[in-house]
This record gives structure tokens, sequence and C-alpha cells, in this order.
């Protein structure tokens, strides 16, 4: 038996209390792990284990396969955990920008001129955007966690937005169809069937929430470095 050796690595890419337990079922799975417990505050990842038996190169291997990631480099791993949290901070910012572009004309459309000609067809082109662009981190974070049988926040976002712009395009069809075939009686129950606008909410409050939570954490890792500048030396 090797010694054992106790590290913290600050973890990437985690979004939900579910993903910090997806991370750290994926470490202590790992031949030679003691102990390990992830903190979903911090995004830090505390383990111990073998060091004969485990690197931590293998250990970021294993989180890389789960869909997260560790910063393992023992230089600057502060200012380097720091610096990924301004990143997607930023990437964010910029998608709650992007995707309320396309959210607002989609809501008026939905709720003040949902009797305008093509107005459904309108809405679906609105919605694709900020279902693809600006939340598709859902749908892959998603089906990475499927890929190994787990699920997390993605997973519950991923699947509502789908139902809800799912079903709509169904209804479109549907409606279309009716249509054609001159069943307005049928038309008018489709037509209370567009949730195109709920599919794009959902996934641009959720990415809103995301982004205020991320700059909450840059805040709060800042307070703490200041509190620890005013402790004295001896």
């Amino acid at each position: 038996m090797g010694n054992i050796a106790k590290n913290a690595f600050p973890v990437l890419n985690m979004h939900c209390a579910g993903c910090a337990n997806n991370v750290e079922k994926t470490v202590k799975k790992l031949p030679g792990v003691v102990d390990a417990s992830v903190n979903f505050a911090s995004n830090t990842l505390t383990i111990s284990y073998e060091d004969d038996k485990l690197t931590p190169g293998e250990i970021r291997a294993a989180v890389l396969a789960a869909g997260y990631d560790l910063i393992v480099e023992e230089a600057n791993k502060e200012e380097r955990r720091e610096e990924e949290q301004h990143k997607r901070y930023l990437r964010l910012k910029r998608k709650v920008i992007g995707a309320w572009i396309f959210v607002v004309p989609l809501l008026i459309f939905s709720m003040l001129l949902m009797h305008m000609p093509y107005s459904n067809e309108i809405q679906m082109l609105l919605a694709i955007p900020v279902m693809v662009l600006f939340g598709g981190s859902f749908f892959t974070g998603a089906w990475k966690q499927a890929k190994i049988g787990r699920s997390n926040m993605d997973t519950l976002v991923a699947l509502g937005a789908s139902a809800a712009f799912g079903w709509s395009v169904v209804a479109l069809f549907l409606m279309t169809d009716a249509q054609v075939k001159g069943d307005m009686a049928q038309v008018m129950v489709y037509m209370n069937e567009f949730y195109f606008e709920s599919a794009a909410m959902i996934l641009t409050l959720i990415t809103v929430g995301k982004m205020l939570e991320a700059r909450a954490k840059g805040r709060t890792t800042d307070a703490l470095k200041g509190l620890m500048r005013l402790a004295p030396e001896t």
C-alpha cells in the first residue's frame, strides 16, 4: 500500500448539487480512493487516495469522462479557478443577452399577436435560436449524463424545454392539416396548444439564474480573500 495523498482540486462546469454528487460518485469508484467529497458552494473536490494506485491526471480523466473538469496543476491553482469562474460568468452573460433578443419578440407574438397570420410559425423560428444557440449546453449536458446512466439539473431543464417545444411543433403540423381539411373546429383546438414561449423562457430564466449564481460566487471569493488579508502575520 502506497502513501495516502490528500488534495483539494477545483472542479469546473458544475451547475447544481446533482453535478457535485455525480463528480463525487465518479471519483469514489476509482481504484485507490480512500475518501472523496465535493463541495458545490466552493466547487472543490477534496480527495484522499493511495498515490501508487492513482494520479491526479487519472482523477481528472475520470471527471472529464463524466462531463466535468478539474484543475490538478498546483501552480496558480486559485488564480486559474477565479479566471475560469469569471470566464463562465461572461459566457453566461452573453447567452442571457442573446436569448432575450429572441425571447422578447417571441413573448409579444405569443401574447399580443397570436392571431396574426403565420404567428405560430414565427414563434417557432424565434424559439429555435434560443434552444440551439443559447440553451444548447443544457441538452449536451443532459446527453453526457444520460450516456453514463445519470441525471442532473441539465436533464430536468432539457426534458421540460424539449416537451414544450416538441409538442408545439406537433400541434403546428396538426393544425395545418386541419386547415387543409377545412376542419376549423379542430384548428381552434390546436390554437391553444402552442408553448414555444414556454420552452424559450425555461432555458432563458434558468440561464439568468446561473449567471447570477456565477457572479455571486465570484464576489464571495473576493470577500473571503479580503478577510484573509486582514489576518495578522503573527
